[in-house]
């Protein structure tokens, strides 16, 4: 299992929803977590390991109390201010840019038993959220930036090595 990067096509396909509750999920879960620790990220969504589900994690502490699950996630409210602040992502590495995002909402979402819950989340979980759940939908927060700024960054970042 690895991270998919940019421009890879896997990562603009929309995923689809999870029907299965079961071992099989709670498994991938926890490899998306591994993953993520490893790479140092805050969240991951399952296509950026080439998992076609919908399928979110999310831990900015990196403490396992603090883990978030979102099996099917629907943000049903975005509210609050809209702010500009720096975002990077596993699947652009050696990338970042001030994206605006929305400083609450509200999500719909499954746990890994298949119950449905909704949580009203702000600051940077609500951002690591919009950030995630975008992936889901086959949308980069590059995709988010002005046309004029995002072209820029997509050539200087695919004339330049990758980081390791």
């Amino acid at each position: 299992m690895k991270i998919i990067v940019y421009p890879d096509p896997f990562l603009k396909k929309k995923t689809v929803s999870v029907k299965a509750f079961d071992k099989k999920l709670q498994k991938t879960v926890r490899k998306m977590f591994d993953m993520m620790y490893k790479e140092n990220g805050v969240g991951l969504a399952a296509n950026q390991i080439g998992v076609p589900y919908n399928i979110v994690v999310i831990n900015p502490t990196k403490k396992k109390a603090d883990e978030i699950i979102m099996v099917n996630p629907k943000i049903t409210n975005a509210g609050g201010i809209v702010c500009e602040e720096e975002e990077g992502c596993l699947s652009v590495p050696g990338l970042a840019a001030k994206v605006k995002r929305f400083t609450k909402v509200s999500c719909e979402f499954h746990d890994l038993e298949g119950k449905k819950l909704k949580a009203d989340i702000e600051g940077l979980l609500a951002r690591v959220a919009q950030h995630e759940i975008d992936h889901l939908n086959g949308i980069l927060f590059i995709d988010r930036l002005p046309e004029g700024e995002r072209e820029v960054l997509i050539k200087k970042y695919l004339s330049e090595p990758k980081p390791k």
